[in-house]
């Protein structure tokens, strides 16, 4: 690990000066990527496109009273004809969304189009931009028998969401469905046979932290069902500080008595974080963390505010429970450059006592972890948009044998990724750890597995890049994963895509790895962030984002 980070610190050096020349290139506002992506192929039934912001200037955003019809639009490609939508600036500037009043035709081709009427707060205009993508009718695989219909909404909040979702373990007819929110809240409700009953309202997080923190995972203690573990961090979607994440244990009545476990847990300056948690079924005292990444493509750039990765980003940790500290929080504070405004700590996850360790790398946003039943633990990696920075390559000496990647010139695509094996590599780099190769490189003249062609041909991957279980495509951010045990879909895996796709998809990791999309009931929804399943009733209980709601989803006979 030594070695890794000498090297690491040397070629930084070199992507610095790479990266301060690009940006005296690049300091105009201009589009960076739109989903759906140029050249894609979409169901018709597309809710929304987005078209995602290079901006220089950090926390300088879009204006939104520019987005209008002559600046950011949609238009019919075979007839000029713009198509009626509503534009909406993201709350920090870095995207738009634009929403179609009707659902588009069928096999027709559509134009993205930003001109220079749009402006960013400064003033600034964009550059002109377009992107044209392809609607179809046409999905991944043929729709199943399974059907379902949106029942009563269980949570509608005001200006939150529900951000994780678990069932606490119990018998009987009635189980304790538990809900997370972004600023701290813990909902918990009572689902039998005859309906559905809220219970009081948990606010220890807020009350233990000085205020609202986002909750990003839960799991309950396999040994003891009383004690609710509980992943968060700070309550930012941009401007976040660094080392906000948090491991903290909930228990008690009600779950009124508060501990924190780990703190320290680094954070990116956007929103990425310490995500979703998972206990190792096969050990009580193991406990797994998806831990996101700090940048785009693992190099500086100033979309994520210049902050670099740190030895705990990009990776699934593992925390030994029985090795934490019994009567205070085990901070993993990692050391700092001197340049960070952030105070660092002196944590070493390579010791040999560390308790909180690396166990598989790569992983540059993983929302969910889940234990299939198959024995693999799986995690759905949300791949970077065009721009960003991939670093530069180096040797065993330390020197530079090839520049950054600046700007990188594609989308990586979403995945669905096994990182059951210790020391897995999923393809996110992280200078940190020595990890320097895009996800697959590019190896051959030929069409190689995850190239990304503006490296030199000749670029391997790096010698622990494993292969994804599924790749999911480009820009549907699929988020909440969820094993189902009910019927015909027994074995399969919820998936929420929460972007291009706005749906929750069945998928097979068993066999032959297949999606299947078009799901009666399941299609259409608004930002779908987490799901699970009533194991007794085969029920789905959905978060939608962009609608502050829980809903549940009846499954039809």
């Amino acid at each position: 690990a030594a070695f890794g980070l000498t090297l690491g610190l040397a070629a930084d050096r070199f992507a610095d000066y790479e990266i301060d020349r690009h940006g005296q290139r690049g300091s105009v506002p201009r589009v960076e990527q739109t989903f759906p992506i140029d050249g894609d192929t979409v169901p018709a039934n597309l809710r929304a496109v987005r078209v995602e912001l290079f901006l220089p200037t950090t926390g300088v955003g879009a204006d939104p009273e520019t987005a209008t019809a002559k600046a950011v639009r949609l238009v019919d490609v075979a007839s000029g004809e713009l198509v009626a939508s509503q534009a909406t600036v993201a709350a920090d500037g870095a995207s738009v969304v634009l929403t179609p009043s009707e659902p588009l035709a069928t096999d027709r081709a559509f134009r993205i189009e930003v001109t220079n009427k749009l402006r960013d707060a400064s003033g600034q205009r964009f550059v002109p931009f377009t992107s044209t993508f392809t609607t179809s009718d046409t999905s991944t695989l043929p729709a199943s028998s399974v059907a379902f219909e949106r029942a009563e909404t269980l949570l509608q909040l005001d200006r939150s969401i529900v951000t994780a979702l678990v069932w606490q373990p119990g018998e009987g007819e009635s189980r304790t469905l538990v809900a997370a929110t972004a600023d701290g809240r813990i909902f918990r409700y009572d689902v039998a046979p005859n309906g559905i009953d809220e219970r009081p309202v948990v606010k220890t997080i807020p009350a233990n932290n000085g205020g609202p923190r986002l909750v990003t995972g839960l799991a309950f203690d396999p040994r003891d069902s009383s004690r609710l573990w509980v992943s968060h961090t700070q309550m930012a979607l941009t401007g976040a500080d660094d080392f906000a994440g948090k491991l903290s244990v909930l228990s008690s009545r009600d779950f009124r008595s508060y501990e924190d476990r780990v703190v320290g847990l680094p954070r990116a300056y956007k929103d990425h974080a310490n995500f979703d948690i998972a206990f190792d079924p096969t050990d009580p005292d193991t406990l797994f963390v998806s831990q996101g990444s700090n940048t785009g493509h693992g190099g500086r750039d100033t979309k994520w505010n210049n902050r670099p990765e740190r030895l705990l980003t990009a990776a699934v940790l593992k925390v030994e429970v029985d090795r934490l500290p019994r009567r205070r929080p085990l901070d993993v504070r990692l050391p700092v450059e001197r340049s960070s405004p952030f105070k660092g700590g002196d944590y070493d996850p390579t010791s040999a006592s560390a308790a909180v360790t690396v166990h598989a790398t790569g992983i540059r946003s993983g929302y969910d972890l889940l234990w299939h039943s198959s024995g693999r633990l799986l995690v759905a990696i949300n791949g970077g948009t065009r721009g960003g920075n991939a670093p530069a390559l180096i040797d065993e000496a330390g020197r530079v044998i090839e520049g950054p990647v600046m700007s990188v010139p594609v989308t990586t695509p979403d995945t669905l990724a096994d990182v059951t094996q210790a020391g897995s590599y999923h393809g996110h780099p992280n200078p940190a750890r020595g990890e320097r190769v895009l996800m697959g490189g590019n190896p051959t003249d030929g069409d190689d597995p995850y190239e990304i062609p503006a490296y030199p041909i000749g670029t391997m991957p790096d010698p622990n890049f494993t292969m994804p279980v599924i790749n999911f495509g480009k820009g549907f951010s699929v988020n909440g994963l969820f094993e189902s045990t009910v019927g015909e879909t027994a074995g399969l895996i919820w998936a929420t895509r929460y972007s291009a796709g706005d749906d929750v998809v069945l998928v097979q990791v068993t066999g032959e790895p297949t999606v299947q999309t078009d799901i009666a009931g399941l299609t259409g929804l608004a930002s779908p962030l987490n799901v699970v399943e009533d194991p007794r009733t085969g029920d789905l209980f959905v978060s939608e984002a962009d609608a502050n709601r829980l809903v549940r989803f009846k499954r039809r006979p």
